[in-house]
């Protein structure tokens, strides 16, 4: 798992997201594959910051399922 962003404030947003099961949940279901476990994902968010301070991340893109 990769958690990253651009600052301080982007990478606090991010593990918030991670962390905030209305968020997540619905990236989880979606990454479902057909005996339950999760698949290969990625999100890609989007956390305004003002100054030191990102509130609430939003979701961007989401890809399903690469190969690895």
């Amino acid at each position: 798992m990769l958690v990253e962003g651009e600052n301080m404030a982007g990478t606090r947003a991010a593990g918030d997201f991670l962390l905030d099961e209305r968020g997540m949940q619905p990236v989880l279901n979606k990454a479902r594959i057909g005996d339950g476990g999760i698949g290969p994902f990625e999100v890609l968010l989007e956390a305004r910051t003002v100054g030191a301070n990102a509130p609430k991340a939003r979701v961007l893109e989401e890809r399903f399922g690469m190969s690895r």
